[in-house]
């Protein structure tokens, strides 16, 4: 990557970490698209595959970016992107298979989580992952979910057909899968782009 670029996705990273930790004021939004897509290009050039244990553990969302068709032009015409508020906590979390350690096999599986924490409501749909190391792209199906109220759990369970997806998900070629593509990876934050065609950023998250 240039200097100039080298720099800017230096500067914006930081900014993000602190803005997630309640340390700074967000980015702005389309700096940080920008930033994304040259990182995005960077990686596309240098090809380095992405391994498990550099994804696993817990990370706070806090960057997104829509998507809309656009009729100017072909393809997927990314939206103006937000950064999510503090006050809202959406976060995931990587784990791997017991029987199978992130330190070997090329391709891992294992398993992921998706938070969301609100007023009291705590909602998790969990399920399997795949990861394409490189192709820097990991699938996944949420075939789980949780629900709790005020620290009450109400339900956990599999989703409506979630047994049978959790069998099958090992046999499903990559292009009948959910994915993201992790294009940006550091100790402390994360960004991908997801079979959607839009944008995302996590921070590490370690609390509780």
């Amino acid at each position: 990557m240039e200097g100039a670029v080298v720099q800017a996705s230096a500067a914006l990273m930081e900014q993000a970490i602190a803005y997630a930790r309640g340390q700074a004021k967000a980015p702005d939004r389309q700096e940080t698209v920008e930033v994304l897509l040259a990182q995005e290009k960077a990686a596309r050039a240098e090809r380095q595959p992405v391994m498990f244990e550099q994804l696993t553990g817990d990370w706070r969302l806090t960057f997104i970016t829509g998507t809309k068709k656009s009729r100017q032009r072909a393809g997927v015409a990314l939206g103006p992107g937000r950064f999510l508020p503090n006050w809202i906590k959406i976060a995931i979390a990587y784990g791997a298979d017991a029987a199978e350690p992130v330190t070997t096999g090329e391709d891992p599986t294992g398993w992921v989580e998706n938070r969301v924490r609100f007023a009291g409501v705590d909602l998790t749909v969990s399920g399997p992952t795949q990861l394409y190391a490189k192709r820097r792209l990991l699938a996944f199906d949420f075939i789980k979910v949780r629900f709790a109220l005020g620290g009450v759990k109400l339900f956990e369970g599999y989703v409506k057909g979630g047994e049978a997806r959790e069998a099958a998900f090992a046999t499903k070629s990559m292009r009948d899968q959910a994915f993201f593509t992790y294009f940006w990876v550091t100790d402390d934050l994360i960004a991908a782009r997801g079979r959607g065609g839009g944008l995302a950023i996590w921070v590490r998250d370690s609390a509780p």
